[in-house]
């Protein structure tokens, strides 16, 4: 009985032993050396990370503020077009009646031209959905891959979203080139080049000229109401944009009828004229510097023949003697 009470006894001694003779030292340095490998391992991602992390957050912060806005958008126009009549009605009332005229003559242009300018978004959906599914239904065929037209038609639908459609298109139509195409990343590259270079051609030439048409607006004035509305104000500003600047025109074309009214026959003739004469000036000038040149070169090989004439007529005076 004392030998079973003993052999755990003396097994404890044992092992508090060996754990006395254990170099603490050499331990404590093993794991030093360890950690400060994982740290030097780690400290570079970190380091990105940390720096990164606010522009990260601010983009995803972006996104999801579009998406949830894009979200809340059907909901609120079903809203809107259910209390427009008790809204337009509140809206008329609260004008001064001395300028009820005014105000309902700016509306009625105002809502002329943003029909109109959902008309030309319209449009352009329709027209880069079939561009956007011809070129996929052609590439199906040379490099034999699936869903060309479900792609093609998602670019048509989303078109109206700045940016994400054109981007969202772009990404699916090289996933369904990939993945469905036999994996070639040569096909893929060539499909997403002729998907992105479509929709950089419409968003660069064909969407100015056909808002700027359906509104009135100059397309370099849509490609600035873009460019501007983004930079303020990221997707949404790229949506309401173009609408704002179309609103402004209105107002600004009824203040100031200059902007956008018919010129004179007479100032145009008078700018004309204006016109005409500085050219005839710039050309009178340019005539008189050439030949002020002109004249300037002359003097000089004058001057060059006259130098090299003096030499000989000094040898030819001292041939007699």
């Amino acid at each position: 009985m004392k030998q079973h009470v003993g052999g755990p006894t003396r097994f404890h001694n044992w092992v508090v032993d060996q754990v006395d003779k254990l170099d603490t030292d050499w331990l404590d340095e093993q794991w030093k050396n360890i950690s400060g490998d994982i740290w030097n391992k780690m400290r570079a991602p970190a380091e990105w990370l940390g720096a990164h992390a606010a522009n990260f957050a601010g983009w995803t912060f972006t996104w999801l503020s579009g998406f949830a806005w894009l979200a809340l958008l059907p909901l609120t126009l079903w809203y809107s077009l259910m209390d427009y009549d008790a809204f337009h009605r509140r809206a008329f009332w609260l004008v001064p009646p001395g300028n009820r005229a005014v105000v309902r003559e700016l509306a009625m242009s105002i809502n002329h031209a943003l029909g109109s300018y959902l008309r030309g978004y319209a449009v352009l959906c329709l027209g880069v959905g079939v561009a956007q599914t011809t070129a996929l239904l052609v590439l199906a065929q040379c490099f034999s891959f699936r869903y060309a037209l479900l792609v093609g038609l998602y670019s048509g639908l989303t078109y109206f979203i700045p940016y994400l459609g054109s981007l969202s298109t772009t990404i699916l139509a090289g996933l369904a080139i990939f993945f469905t195409g036999g994996g070639s990343l040569t096909h893929t590259l060539i499909g997403v080049g002729v998907v992105q270079g479509i929709n950089t051609f419409t968003d660069s030439v064909v969407t100015p000229k056909i808002i700027g048409d359906n509104t009135g607006l100059h397309p370099l004035l849509v490609m600035f109401a873009l460019l501007a509305g983004g930079k303020l104000a990221g997707l949404v500003g790229v949506i309401i944009s173009t609408p704002a600047l179309v609103c402004l025109k209105i107002i600004l074309d009824h203040f100031i009828p200059r902007l956008s009214g018919p010129i004179p026959a007479a100032v145009s003739a008078m700018a004309d004229t204006v016109t005409a004469d500085a050219e005839s000036a710039a050309m009178t000038a340019e005539k008189s510097a050439a030949a002020d040149a002109a004249e300037a070169d002359n003097a000089a090989a004058d001057s060059a023949a006259a130098d090299a004439a003096q030499p000989d007529a000094s040898e030819g005076t001292h041939e007699p003697s």
